[in-house]
C-alpha cells in the first residue's frame, strides 16, 4: 500500500511539473528594478517584459532541428564551394586571355618588324634598278626584274634577303713591331705565343716579364 501511494504521488508531480513548463514564464522588472519571473502577464504600467517557453521538445522534434541544421551547413558549404569554383574559373580565364593578349602582341609586333624589313629592303632594291645604266636607252630587262621582285618582297610574296650583322672583332691589342693579334683577356690582352697575360694600364699594355710596354692601337 505505501508503495502504490509513493508511485502515485511521483505521477502526480510529473503531471504538475509538465503542466507547469508547458506554460508561458514571463521576465519583468517593477518601480524599483527588482526582476520578476511569473507566469502571468506583468502588470499593464510594465510595458517592457520577455517571454519565454520551457516545454520540453520531443525525440523526433531533437532530431527534426539537428537535420535541419546538418542540411543548412551543407548548404552553406556547396554555396562556398560553387563560388570558390567559380572564382577559379574566372581567375584561370583572365590568365588565359592574359596570355593570349601577349601572344597576339609578340606577333603583331613581329609582324610590323618583318612588313618594316620588307618595305627596306624592297626600298634599296628599287633604288638599284631605277640606276641609270650607262649607255642603255632605257631600263634593262635585269632593272625589271629587281623592280618585280622589289614588289614581290614589299607583299611578302618573296622571301627577304638575310643580311648578317657587321663583324666586330674582339678588342684585343696589335703588336706595332711585328704585327700580330694578341687577344682580349681578363684585365688585358694575351700573347698568342707563350699564353702570358699582359696587363691594361690605360694607355697600352706591359710585359710583366720584361717590362716593355706595348701601345693602344685603334679603339
Amino acid at each position: 500500500m505505501k508503495y502504490k501511494i509513493t508511485l502515485l504521488c511521483l505521477f502526480l508531480s510529473i503531471l504538475i511539473t509538465s503542466s507547469v513548463c508547458a506554460q508561458k514564464v514571463y521576465y519583468w522588472k517593477d518601480e524599483k528594478g527588482v526582476m520578476n519571473v511569473t507566469t502571468t502577464p506583468p502588470p499593464d504600467n510594465i510595458k517592457k517584459y520577455d517571454t519565454d517557453s520551457y516545454q520540453k521538445d520531443t525525440k523526433e522534434e531533437i532530431e527534426q532541428y539537428q537535420r535541419h541544421v546538418e542540411q543548412k551547413r551543407r548548404a552553406e558549404e556547396a554555396i562556398d564551394e560553387a563560388n570558390r569554383r567559380a572564382y577559379q574559373a574566372k581567375e584561370a580565364s583572365q590568365k588565359t586571355s592574359s596570355r593570349q593578349a601577349e601572344q597576339q602582341d609578340r606577333q603583331h609586333r613581329q609582324q610590323r618588324e618583318n612588313q618594316d624589313l620588307r618595305n627596306r629592303e624592297a626600298d634599296k632594291l628599287e633604288a638599284e634598278a631605277r640606276k641609270t645604266i650607262a649607255g642603255s636607252r632605257g631600263m634593262t630587262a635585269s632593272q625589271r626584274n629587281m623592280l618585280e621582285n622589289a614588289a614581290r618582297m614589299r607583299a611578302g610574296q618573296e622571301p627577304t634577303p638575310y643580311t648578317p650583322p657587321p663583324y666586330t672583332p674582339p678588342k684585343g691589342a696589335i703588336n706595332v713591331q711585328t704585327g700580330e693579334y694578341y687577344p682580349p683577356g681578363a684585365g688585358g690582352v694575351i700573347e698568342p705565343k707563350t699564353g702570358t697575360l699582359l696587363p691594361d694600364v690605360g694607355g697600352g699594355y706591359v710585359d710583366p716579364r720584361t717590362g716593355e710596354f706595348m701601345p693602344k692601337v685603334g679603339p
